[in-house]
C-alpha cells in the first residue's frame, strides 16, 4: 500500500533510462562538433599559427631510405635470428703496482729458542725493527722468512729482500 506498483516502477525506470540516454546523445553530439585548434606553436613567438600543419608523416616515411637505419636492416624485427647487439666488455682498469720498497734493507735473521724466526729490517737511516711473519712495514707485510731472504707482500705483489744483496751481484 505504501509503495509503487511493479508496473509503475517499470515505467519510471524506463523513463529515467530514456532521459539518461538522451542526455548522453546530446553530450556526444556536442563533443563531436567542437572546433579544435590543431595548429602548432611557432618556436620563435610561442603563438599559434593559423595555417594547417606543414609536417606530413607519410612524406617523411617515403623520403627516408632504409640506409638511414643500419641497426634495423642488420637485425630485422620479425626474423628468427634477431639477436641483441653484442656487448663490448669494458677494459679493466690498469692495476696499480705498489711502490717498491727501495729504502728497506734486510740486516739480519734470527731464530729464537721457541721455534720462531724474526728478521731485522732497516728503513732508510732509521734503526732496524725485528719483524715476524705477518708484521707490517710501510705498505708491505712480511709474508715469509727464509735462510738468507725475506718475502714481502702487498696484495698480489711480492718483493724479495736478500741478506747479502752484493754477493749475488759478484757471482
Amino acid at each position: 500500500m505504501y509503495g509503487y506498483s511493479p508496473r509503475r516502477r517499470q515505467r519510471t525506470l524506463t523513463a529515467f533510462l530514456f532521459l539518461a540516454a538522451s542526455a548522453l546523445a546530446v553530450a556526444n553530439w556536442h563533443i563531436l562538433n567542437i572546433k579544435i585548434d590543431r595548429s602548432h606553436a611557432s618556436p620563435e613567438t610561442g603563438s599559434r599559427e593559423t595555417s594547417p600543419i606543414a609536417f606530413d608523416p607519410a612524406e617523411q616515411l617515403v623520403a627516408t631510405s632504409l640506409d638511414a637505419y643500419p641497426e634495423t636492416t642488420a637485425r630485422p624485427l620479425f626474423s628468427a635470428t634477431r639477436r641483441p647487439p653484442p656487448t663490448v666488455a669494458p677494459e679493466p682498469a690498469p692495476e696499480l703496482v705498489p711502490e717498491t720498497p727501495d729504502n728497506l734493507r734486510l740486516v739480519g735473521i734470527m731464530e729464537n729458542g721457541s721455534g720462531g724466526i724474526q728478521a731485522l729490517i732497516r728503513t732508510g737511516e732509521a734503526p732496524g725493527r725485528w719483524l715476524a711473519p705477518g708484521d707490517r712495514i710501510s705498505d708491505w707485510s712480511l709474508a715469509r722468512i727464509e735462510d738468507d731472504q725475506v718475502i714481502l707482500r702487498n696484495g698480489r705483489h711480492t718483493f724479495t729482500l736478500t741478506l747479502f744483496p752484493n754477493r749475488d751481484a759478484k757471482e
